[in-house]
């Protein structure tokens, strides 16, 4: 490559970040974002959530669940200390989210969780029982 070309380059990508970082960021970013259909976070399922399932076993009691709209097709993830699930027949009405999964590919679980601004809540319910389960959304950190 000619040096010509490369100082183009790289003249291109510093102009390219002094553009970038004079672009004005709302502080309150995520207040007025829109995530699917819905305006505001408030009620809103759609986020990362850090949770806990009342006398679930170990590696199950504690977990991130992700819940995401791609194109009006809701996806479900959670995450957990040894591995990460997929949520199945996934449905999200206003503030509920409602999905099933497979345990160690035996156990089928069904959950129903109820959003109500940064809180979640609601019940899993298995071969062993209704467990209940609460969590807070897990916001984005601004560094200063």
């Amino acid at each position: 490559m000619g040096k010509r070309l490369r100082i183009g380059i790289i003249s291109f990508f510093v102009s390219l970040s002094f553009a970038w970082s004079s672009l004005p960021i709302s502080e309150n970013l995520w207040e007025n974002a829109t995530i699917g259909c819905i305006d505001t976070l408030e009620n809103n399922p759609i986020g990362v959530w850090e949770y806990t399932v009342f006398g679930a076993e170990a590696p199950y009691e504690k977990g991130v669940l992700f819940v995401e709209n791609n194109n009006g097709a809701h996806k479900v993830d959670i995450q957990l200390s040894n591995g990460t699930l997929t949520g199945q027949d996934v449905e999200v009405r206003e503030n509920t989210i409602k999905f099933n999964m497979n345990i160690e590919g035996m156990e089928r679980v069904s959950v129903v969780l109820w959003v109500s601004n940064d809180d979640i809540s609601g019940e899993a319910y298995s071969n062993q029982g209704t467990f209940k389960i609460q969590g807070k959304r897990k916001l984005p950190e601004y560094k200063q």
